[in-house]
């Protein structure tokens, strides 16, 4: 629901469209009292693309992040559905701009449209995963991907990070994680979860 009541984004499995004929979940924004479905989840033909869940709005509902499976591989990806062109693309590229190789999850959109942040074992950028599940922030305004939950010198975590928060204009986000090794000063309560918060304007990570 948008902060001004105006528009709901949700998933559901009923035929709310002509095309939607794929029998699965797929993602709908609707405007308040017009009794309109406008499609989201859509693939490259412009119909639903099935399958699809984890919808996350901007604040005008402009923008809408989403989960769907790779056509070709069938790994959760993050998607980008813009009102005003009704265009989707694809978030969750690596350094050779090809789908991740593994599930990303939990898309969340800042208010103002600005980032999306997701978690995913996959490495998506120069920074290796070590297998733990890492925090990513797209920024869409530059297409660029900014692993946040990287240890100092871009090292791997030690652990998985969850439960993301994104400030409204986007440059703050919080997450939880379980790995000792984020911060210069060493963990001293082991794998016990902690909160920490990167600030993409300078690049840093404080645990709170």
């Amino acid at each position: 629901l948008s902060p001004d009541g105006s528009y709901v984004v949700f998933e559901t499995n009923d035929q709310l469209d002509a095309g939607d004929v794929n029998g699965t979940s797929d993602i709908y924004l609707t405007e308040l009292g017009t009794g309109a479905f406008t499609p989201v989840s859509l693939d490259d033909d412009g119909t639903p693309r099935g399958n699809s869940a984890w919808a996350s709005a901007s604040d005008d509902a402009d923008r809408v992040a989403f989960t769907a499976p790779d056509p070709t591989s069938g790994i959760d990806q993050i998607y980008l559905w813009e009102r005003q062109t009704g265009s989707v693309r694809l978030l969750s590229t690596g350094l050779d701009a090809l789908p991740a190789a593994d599930d990303c999850s939990e898309p969340m959109i800042s208010g103002s449209g600005n980032a999306v942040v997701f978690l995913s074992q996959a490495q998506l950028t120069a920074v290796p995963t070590g297998g733990k599940k890492m925090v990513y922030v797209h920024v869409i305004a530059t297409g660029e991907t900014i692993a946040a939950s990287a240890g100092p010198g871009a090292t791997a975590p030690d652990g998985d990070s969850i439960d993301t928060s994104v400030s409204w204009y986007g440059s703050l986000v919080a997450f939880g994680s379980r790995a000792t090794n984020l911060t210069v000063n060493p963990d001293d309560n082991g794998d016990t979860r902690d909160v920490f918060v990167y600030n993409l304007a300078n690049d840093t990570l404080t645990k709170e």
